[in-house]
């Protein structure tokens, strides 16, 4: 089951996503979207495995991949040690990036960051 939790964001295309039915939170330029379908289907231009490592080495990573990364980008995190969900929200809050989603499906933590 997934989750929508973007709360601040950096975007100016509120108006075309708040239609959409998405809170006015897209980047056009690094997501894509099924009008038909009206769900979210996020493209990310970088991915991070942080299966098997234990805090702190998976938000180590995170914080090291999204600092090589650009403004607008989107990286993927998959995760099995369940500290990351409280470690990466608090990143992202801290830090202005914008968590778009996060999932966790059989033990396996997903986060899509989307840096400012």
């Amino acid at each position: 089951m997934s989750e929508k939790i973007a709360t601040n964001c950096c975007l100016d295309f509120r108006v075309i996503s708040t239609i959409l039915g998405f809170g006015g939170l897209l980047d056009y330029h690094y997501l894509s979207f099924n009008f038909t379908k009206k769900t979210l289907a996020i493209q990310a231009q970088e991915e991070l495995d942080a299966c098997g490592l234990t805090c702190p080495e998976p938000l180590m990573l995170v914080r090291n991949k999204v600092r090589k990364m650009h403004s607008g980008e989107i990286l993927h995190v998959y995760a099995t040690d369940p500290t990351t969900e409280r470690d990466v929200t608090q990143f992202c809050q801290f830090l202005g990036h914008v968590m778009l989603e996060r999932a966790e499906q059989s033990g396996v933590y997903e986060f899509w960051i989307q840096k400012c």
